[in-house]
């Protein structure tokens, strides 16, 4: 644990994504949970070690990239009372995250986001940011962590995953208002 995090609890939790970079970050998210669960086209062995951890977890195993499968996701989740869920998904997922918010019978709901870099691209500075976040419910506040990369020496780097999980970790633990990023977005002519 975390310095200064034992007092952090969380009652139901849901991780999507969680099992490769994100880990670190899912480990401690279980560590804060009275229960979570598990969501990534392969959770078996993540779950398992967070049970022999002593973590309530449970596991469902769904490619939301595929259309049945993300249908038999929503439907196996059902209507849950999840007070935080922290999901490593791509835009094109957008519509799981305002299924799964629609189905969250709570008074508040946390979503953690993370997206990677270019979520920042100047590229995209004339279109309307808003557009690529979920429409949610007024119950359900959603946190987008950026992941950036690191200038070292006048040279950059892709974040490490410790790194990542860090960043998430510190935004479970503090409320953001908007979104945050891990590392750096700019210049974008730096980006590895």
């Amino acid at each position: 644990m975390l310095t200064g995090d034992r007092f952090l609890r969380f009652q139901n939790t849901l991780q999507i994504g969680t099992t490769g970079m994100l880990s670190i970050a899912g480990e401690w998210l279980a560590a804060h949970s009275e229960k979570t669960t598990v969501v990534s086209r392969t959770p078996q062995l993540f779950t398992e070690q967070l049970n022999n951890h002593g973590h309530r977890a449970q596991s469902i195993s769904c490619n939301y990239n595929v259309p049945n499968q993300l249908q038999d996701l929503i439907t196996n989740l059902g209507t849950n009372k999840y007070d935080l869920i922290l999901a490593w998904i791509h835009k094109g997922a957008v519509p799981l995250l305002e299924e799964i918010s629609s189905n969250c019978s709570t008074d508040r709901t946390r979503i953690i986001w993370v997206v990677g870099s270019d979520f920042h691209n100047p590229a995209k500075e004339g279109t309307n940011k808003r557009t690529e976040r979920p429409s949610l419910p007024d119950h359900v506040s959603l946190e987008i962590v950026v992941l950036g990369f690191q200038i070292e020496c006048g040279r950059s780097r892709w974040l490490s995953h410790q790194e990542i999980s860090q960043g998430v970790i510190g935004a479970l633990k503090t409320l953001k208002k908007d979104e945050s990023v891990i590392g750096h977005t700019k210049p974008w002519s730096s980006k590895p």
